[in-house]
């Protein structure tokens, strides 16, 4: 039961990870970039997304 909830739970943050990171993200972190020019902000989303893709593949 509690491994066909996780399956649940794993299925959503996919869904989820997959609406930000290829939907709003990209816009969100272009814009965040062109307006404070800050490429430490840049890095951290673009290590945050490599986090995310790792957890979602790493099996």
């Amino acid at each position: 039961m509690s491994e066909a909830k996780f399956s649940t739970i794993g299925r959503i943050f996919i869904l989820f990870h997959w609406i930000i990171s290829y939907k709003t993200l990209p816009v969100i972190s272009f814009q965040l970039f062109e307006k404070s020019s800050d490429i430490r902000l840049f890095t951290l989303i673009a290590e945050f997304m490599r986090a995310t893709e790792r957890i979602e593949f790493g099996r």
